[in-house]
This record gives C-alpha cells, sequence and structure tokens, in this order.
C-alpha cells in the first residue's frame, strides 16, 4: 500500500518521532488504529499538560518522604532496584 501524506501530516508525525514518544512509524501508527478502532480520542494537548502538572505534583509528594506503613515510600523505590 502507498501512501501519501500532506506536509502538514509529515511534519507531525516527525515531530512525534524526535519528541521520543514513538520508538517507530511502527508503533505510531498501531497506536493511532487502536484508537480509531476503539474510538477513543486522541488527547488533546491541555490534556496533555494536565497530565504532565498532575505528575509534577505527585513526584513532589513521594519527595517529601511520605510513609506507607511505616516505610517511606523513597525507600520502597529503593528496595525495588537492589
Amino acid at each position: 500500500m502507498t501512501v501519501e501524506l500532506k506536509p502538514e501530516q509529515e511534519r507531525r508525525i516527525e515531530e512525534l518521532m524526535r519528541s521520543g514518544r514513538f520508538h517507530s512509524l511502527d508503533e505510531l501508527l498501531d497506536q493511532a488504529l487502536e484508537r480509531v478502532s476503539t474510538g477513543e480520542p486522541s488527547p488533546t494537548q491541555e490534556e496533555r499538560k494536565r497530565r504532565a502538572r498532575n505528575a509534577v505534583v505527585h513526584i513532589r509528594e513521594l519527595r517529601k518522604g511520605l510513609t506507607l506503613g511505616g516505610l517511606r515510600i523513597k525507600d520502597l523505590i529503593e528496595e525495588g532496584r537492589m
């Protein structure tokens, strides 16, 4: 199958590949096709920003040394690395 892309489509694909979000064109296409077939909408840029902000908040909470049953989460993470 031969597919011709518009210049804007090609630029967006190249940006996604450079960003590291996808490791191959096949991976990008597989995810896109999965979303189309399940009807799952692609996250908007605002949604991606919101998720990133939430992740930062969670990381900051972890760095405070919160405990879980008397154990610090940071210690549990270190234990998992061993």
